[in-house]
């Protein structure tokens, strides 16, 4: 608040600005200074968002898979509500829907961004019906997919062979997994270049009110963590 009041800097930029963020949002509006909001979890009006598009990681992640012949779908996403984990099942459910399948996934559920309840909708997993259970599972991100990935083999099944799996985000150890996991890229040093951008963008043009969205374009990796369904 203080570094507000006195205007000690001539921006912010905020990542991932939780529910408590809000407050602090009007705060730096009101005091003119320039804002950057990096995967919000709501659209404020303030500032510019910038971002991956998620919508398109979930489509791709989707084409993926069923384009590997798969029917039975889950997705675990992270807090209901959050704006980068609906993008992501809203993308998942427009490919499902172009390869011919429900949009819905058969399979929702939501672990608010906590690996082990990764681990624990793979226990649930391992005791359903083979003949009903997912054959992919879209994860909102590459730590809920790692953390899945270790209980299901500990639980003596085998990935891809029994399941296949993507994650989001490519974090550094998604390669260095067996198998390694099949993931969406996101550019996150363009992204952060584009945030720095933006606040200089901002300073230079304090007439203007309004900055349109930015999305950065993502990449499917495939590795080893997806195959054809058996059978």
């Amino acid at each position: 608040d203080e570094w507000i009041r006195s205007k000690r800097v001539d921006g912010f930029i905020l990542t991932n600005p939780g529910d408590s963020a809000g407050t602090l949002v009007r705060k730096i509006s009101k005091a003119g200074l320039k804002l950057v909001l990096l995967g919000v979890d709501r659209p404020y009006r303030a500032g510019q968002i910038i971002n991956s598009d998620n919508r398109e990681a979930g489509k791709k992640a989707g084409q993926h898979l069923v384009g590997l012949g798969h029917r039975r779908f889950a997705f675990v996403g992270g807090d209901k509500g959050y704006l980068d984990s609906e993008e992501r099942l809203a993308g998942l459910r427009e490919a499902l829907k172009q390869g011919g399948l429900s949009r819905e996934p058969g399979t929702l559920i939501y672990t608010g961004w906590k690996p082990q309840e990764a681990a624990n909708f793979a226990r649930q997993w391992a005791k359903g019906d083979r003949r009903k259970a997912p054959t992919a599972v879209v994860f909102a991100n590459d730590l809920m997919a790692l953390s899945f990935l270790r209980q299901i083999h500990q639980l003596g099944f085998k990935i891809p062979g029994d399941v296949s799996i993507t994650g989001m985000d490519d974090i550094y150890y998604s390669a260095l997994t067996y198998p390694a996991l099949t993931t969406i890229k996101q550019d996150m040093v363009s992204i952060g270049a584009a945030c720095i951008r933006s606040l200089v963008e901002q300073m230079k043009n304090p007439e203007q009110k309004k900055w349109p969205a930015v999305l950065f374009p993502v990449e499917l990796v495939v590795r080893e963590s997806t195959s054809s369904p058996r059978g």
